[in-house]
């Protein structure tokens, strides 16, 4: 078993593979960084030659191939470092082989650092880390899951961060992904070559483009103080069992809509966004129990059916659908049916039914865990390269209970929301009502740790802008957060006044000039 403290690393260096791999951002080269910053570099493709070490190597002296299971250079490491570690590996036969890198302390304790599926032929990428927690020298070991053939090693990298350096580094990538530098040029109504220094400027976000949610129980119907706790805080939201299907047909041929119909409508009179989850869950126990005794004949019918009549009754109301539920770590619908095409025959329906919603597959332990054989980084690339074209959405974020509980979300919140590659987080918590691990405030709706937490980081991530003047030139700039803004611009001697509305968003350029006159 891992620690709790293992953690901190898997949010720290793992979370990064899975997400870089899946968008294969080959065009990034290895070790071109500068040297307090994480490299995102991940590739998913078997190369022929080996890359570049990441960081010039790091702690490792020289790069050159070697044979063999035991790296021939011990390393140190020191306690409350995060340790990035990456390799190029080959195997001599055979079609595949899963190897694992892991450190060996002088102790005799093994901690797995990173997998990879390796081949015969070309190179593939092992990307991952530990987290020390004590002083101790290391081995560098590859285990092979096939104990045959020969494992061949290449630019081995191991770079050490602290935990300031990591924060510091999501701060840079926060700007410069979430944020936009514009500029304003403020001129006089009735000449407008004559600029205006000192002119008052105040910013206002009225929206954040960033989808930062929670998930949503039944227990919020008819509840006042639920829904004024959530919807002054979220702007997406993910319903917890009421558009699943055991929830919405226990009985077969009964069909019950009345708590996700409430639901939708009271996140749609907030401007609330809805993830619809989900329409298929693979995981054989938490199926209608009626669903176990059909035949493949039948099955086939109750499941077009249940498609049908859940994305048709929200078509054009939901952002996106979980089509196909964990379908990495269950198959209970291909083995039932005896039909592996399954998830591809209900993404094109699903595609059919409600064409303006983004399709997901929605999978645990993206997060390699290395208990899981399932959550290697390679298993997840080769489902999304099936079902090609999807974004990256932190859907489920949790910890479990422990005492660095509020701590560790915190760093998977950041690290997600630092990530170019993220373009949504729901967390799998809520009030002590909905009983989830993460508790965000008690049973009279006030904020627990986690959920001064959450209100920190959403005050955070606004822009919060004090008023400003433009110069002598009528110019000013500010770096603001994706969103929308009123804008309002008061004359330095007139005190006459205009207002602006402006979307600040990805899109825009850099430095971007809007003019304005008063």
């Amino acid at each position: 078993m891992k620690s709790v403290v293992d953690l901190k690393m898997v949010v720290f260096s793992l979370i990064l593979m899975v997400m870089n791999a899946t968008l294969s951002h080959s065009s990034d080269i290895p070790g071109n960084v500068s040297e307090d910053n994480y490299d995102y570099f991940a590739s998913p493709e078997c190369l022929k030659e080996p890359l570049l070490a990441q960081y010039g190597g790091g702690m490792i002296r020289g790069t050159k191939s070697v044979n063999g299971t035991v790296f021939p250079q011990k390393v140190g490491l020191k306690d409350r470092l995060y340790y990035v570690f990456s390799a190029w590996v080959q195997v001599s036969e055979g079609s595949e082989n899963i190897i694992t890198a892991a450190f060996k302390y002088s102790s005799g304790v093994t901690k797995e650092a990173g997998k990879v599926v390796a081949r015969h032929g070309c190179w593939s990428f092992l990307k991952g880390g530990i987290v020390a927690n004590f002083t101790t020298s290391a081995d560098i070991i590859f285990l092979p899951k096939n104990p045959q053939g020969e494992i061949w090693v290449a630019n081995v990298s191991l770079r050490p961060f602290t935990e300031e350096q990591w924060r510091s580094h999501q701060e840079e990538r926060i700007s410069k992904v979430r944020k936009r530098r514009i500029r304003l040029k403020v001129t006089d109504a009735k000449d407008n070559a004559k600029t205006v220094g000192g002119a008052k400027v105040r910013f206002n976000q009225v929206k954040q483009h960033f989808p930062f949610g929670c998930s949503m129980t039944k227990n919020i119907v008819n509840n006042q103080a639920y829904q004024t706790w959530f919807s002054s805080r979220f702007s997406v939201t993910t319903f917890r069992n009421e558009m699943k299907w055991y929830d919405n047909e226990p009985i077969q041929g009964q069909e019950s809509y009345a708590n996700p119909d409430y639901m939708v409508n009271f996140a749609q009179t907030h401007g609330i966004s809805i993830r619809g989850h989900n329409v298929f869950w693979e995981d054989p126990r938490y199926q209608p129990y009626w669903v176990y005794g059909l035949n493949p004949n039948q099955l086939a019918a109750a499941t077009d059916k249940r498609i049908n009549s859940v994305m048709s009754r929200y078509r054009g109301k939901l952002i996106s659908w979980d089509v196909v539920n964990e379908n990495l770590h269950f198959r209970f619908f291909e083995d039932k049916l005896g039909n592996i095409e399954f998830p591809g025959i209900h993404f094109a329906k699903a595609c059919q039914l409600d064409g303006g919603a983004t399709l997901f597959m929605n999978e645990y332990n993206t997060v390699e865990d290395g208990r899981d054989p399932a959550s290697l980084p390679q298993n997840y690339i080769n489902k999304l390269r099936q079902i090609q074209g999807m974004p990256i959405w932190l859907t489920e974020v949790d910890v479990k209970p422990n005492p660095n509980q509020v701590q560790y979300f915190e760093q998977i919140l950041r690290e997600g929301f630092a990530h170019p590659a993220v373009q949504g987080i729901v967390m799998w918590a809520g009030p002590a009502v909905d009983r989830y691990d993460i508790t965000l405030a008690d049973d009279k709706f006030c904020n627990t740790p986690a959920g001064d937490l959450v209100d920190k980081l959403l005050k955070e991530w606004r822009s919060e802008v004090p008023e400003l003047k433009t110069d002598d030139n009528g110019l000013l700039g500010v770096s603001l957060f994706h969103g929308e803004y009123q804008v309002t611009v008061v004359h330095p001697t007139t005190n006459s006044s205009t207002n602006l509305s402006i979307d600040i968003s990805d899109k825009l350029p850099a430095n971007e000039s809007f003019h304005i006159h008063i």
